[in-house]
């Protein structure tokens, strides 16, 4: 990543004084600044941004994307009334030219602004929405978890029910290269004082409702005082992708004569809690899913252990061209590959899986660490082409503010298709970039200034012919908090 000495000097110079200054004026790193989802006071924030970021433009021929480092002022006002809140996310991807544009063509332009941040193409209802909505990060009621939830804008993490079909699915995957608009609803009976029923939904995106899904679910025994009956979940979920060619540009469709057809999965849920202490829980559930082609099945167990640890485990009973977690956290990156499997375009014999993960939840989920890994108990066919036909291996860490003096973070690691442990010249080593999306965010904080630095990385199996699979957005910037 190329950045102008000057003016990453300006933004540690404007930084450093802002940061000395609000020494004396400003909370202590960490303290909260505004008040939680449901709390009665109303709040108003504004931050400043300024930095650098390499994003993705596409070239002149239309046939893949090349690295811009671009200067970055950002604006991000956010409100907070009750349980209502909205984030804006409004953005200035500009460079100066040196005689040349980002093309190397000759130009007299001094500053240019990069265009598809505000003018789009074509022009048309859904395009102009489909660009300026996402500028709103997100409008939200209550909190994930509360018997009514709302959000509009960018979803971190989608999942339905036991996970089977919708686990993690996020809409954020290519930020800041593409933004989307989604909404998220969930809504439980408890809010009427009726706890048997409720429902979970999602969609990727408002303007086009290209992939959505929900589940509804009963609880027929929750008015028994029973703990282990009357927690018992019964759900039904449904998830649709209407277009799984998203991604693609024409020429790179695989049966170009055909127009994708819609992927429709639908399944049902049972989750039972057998143990609610707060130092060792299990719950036991089981899952099934019809897909175009066949069925799957899931039994298993998941919950706490000492107060602090977390566990999955699941055996997975799965039919030829079955790929379990459908809807995932790299969906997006990898929408072509499973639909090439799902219709038998590649195929994957039946199997018997599984998926265990274990994780950390310290000081009141604020240090969260959770690992995981799935695959097939036997080895996949000899030249299989399915990812879904290796172990797949999953890894985050988030670090909130307050638990490491003036440092938060978030990281994550995905990985298809491991063969290996060690051997890195190997595309299919756990270790080895191929296949993977990597994502990174690292802040330090003093008073009202933030300095972050981000990397994220993403295999695209699906680049245009000549142009790299590697996908990287990344840059390094500060904001500061005005009031």
């Amino acid at each position: 990543m190329k950045i102008s000495h000057r003016f990453l000097g300006s933004c540690i110079l404007l930084l450093t004084a802002v940061s000395l200054a609000a020494q004396t004026t400003a909370p202590a790193s960490g303290s909260p600044t505004t008040p939680a989802p449901g709390a009665s006071a109303f709040t108003a924030g504004m931050s400043l941004g300024i930095g650098a970021e390499t994003l993705n433009d596409p070239t002149q021929a239309g046939g893949g994307t090349f690295p811009v480092t671009y200067q970055m002022l950002t604006l991000a006002p956010t409100i907070r009334i009750g349980k209502f809140g909205m984030g804006l996310d409004i953005i200035l991807h500009s460079r100066f030219n040196q005689g040349t544009d980002i093309y190397g063509n000759p130009t007299n332009q001094a500053i240019y602004v990069r265009p598809q941040d505000w003018i789009p193409s074509p022009v048309t209802a859904q395009s102009i929405l489909s660009l300026y909505l996402p500028k709103i990060r997100y409008l939200s009621w209550g909190a994930k978890g509360d018997p009514l939830y709302l959000q509009f804008g960018e979803l971190d993490s989608s999942t339905l029910g036991n996970g089977f079909i919708v686990n993690g699915y996020t809409n954020t995957l290519f930020l800041p290269d593409q933004r989307f608009f989604g909404f998220n609803f969930d809504l439980d009976g408890r809010l009427f004082h009726f706890p048997y029923v409720g429902i979970q939904s999602f969609v990727d995106d408002v303007t086009t409702l290209d992939l959505g899904g929900a589940e509804v679910y009963v609880r027929p025994l929750a008015g028994l005082k029973t703990p282990i009956l009357g927690g018992l979940q019964l759900g039904v979920t449904g998830a649709v992708d209407r277009n799984p060619y998203k991604f693609l540009s024409q020429s790179q469709y695989p049966f170009a004569a055909t127009p994708p057809n819609p992927v429709a999965i639908l399944g049902g849920d049972l989750t039972l809690p057998l143990i609610a202490n707060p130092l060792f829980s299990v719950v036991a559930m089981g899952s099934i899913a019809r897909e175009p082609q066949s069925f799957g099945e899931m039994v298993g167990v998941r919950g706490r252990m000492f107060g602090i640890m977390t566990y999955t485990a699941q055996i997975r009973f799965l039919g030829n061209n079955f790929v379990p977690s459908y809807f995932d956290s790299t969906y997006d990156a990898f929408r072509l590959q499973r639909y090439q499997i799902v219709t038998g375009a590649v195929s994957q014999p039946g199997m018997v899986g599984y998926l265990a993960s274990l994780g950390l939840s310290l000081d009141a989920d604020r240090v969260i660490f959770n690992a995981s890994l799935d695959g097939p108990f036997g080895a996949p066919l000899a030249g299989s082409t399915s990812l879904a036909a290796y172990p797949h291996f999953k890894a985050l860490l988030e670090v909130k503010p307050g638990v490491i003096p003036g440092f938060y973070l978030d990281a994550s690691y995905e990985k298809f298709i491991v063969r290996s442990f060690g051997d890195l010249n190997s595309s299919d080593d756990l270790f080895n970039p191929t296949n993977s999306v990597i994502a990174a965010s690292i802040n330090y904080q003093s008073g009202p200034a933030v300095i972050t630095l981000f990397y994220n990385l993403t295999y695209n199996p699906n680049a245009a012919p000549g142009t790299t699979p590697w996908q990287v957005t990344s840059g390094l910037g500060s904001s500061i908090s005005l009031f």
